[in-house]
């Protein structure tokens, strides 16, 4: 694929997230194809990483968003993508449905910064360490006011 059609396919996915396009990465390459598209699932795996755009589920069912994405441009609720939130006498632990990790650990780095000293994100779960351990509350109160 060169430059060209590469850039193309891009605004073709970014029209596809932008219009709320509900379905899986295979179902996306079915689509692509149809619109001439030379590509496989995996291929648009790497290129949907590539832009920035992650996995949520909404209503039981998988679509696409951009992390990037100012808080006013995200049409739910982070508290739809949030499973649980437990935590000890040192850390938070945030688990979410899969995907939606990085997506929900970006507000809370930027949103809390002053009781988060900061987050870590993998797939589905969030370890947040708190900027002291003796106001673990107040980082607590600051993440529940953000997931709202």
């Amino acid at each position: 694929m060169n430059i060209q059609e590469k850039r193309k396919l891009k605004e073709v996915l970014r029209g596809l997230i932008s219009d709320g396009f509900v379905g899986t990465q295979t179902e996306i390459a079915s689509h692509l194809k149809s619109k001439g598209f030379k590509i496989t699932q995996s291929t648009v795996s790497r290129i949907l990483n590539d832009m920035g755009v992650i996995k949520e589920f909404a209503g039981g069912k998988q679509v696409y968003r951009n992390v990037d994405h100012p808080r006013g441009s995200y049409r739910g609720s982070l508290s739809d993508q949030v499973l649980s939130v437990q935590y000890n006498e040192a850390m938070i632990v945030i688990k979410t449905h899969p995907g939606s990790a990085m997506f929900v650990a970006g507000f809370i780095d930027y949103e809390c910064r002053l009781t988060v000293l900061g987050t870590v994100a993998g797939d589905d779960t969030i370890f947040v360490t708190p900027m002291k351990i003796a106001k673990i509350s107040d980082a607590l109160k600051d993440i529940n006011r953000v997931l709202k």
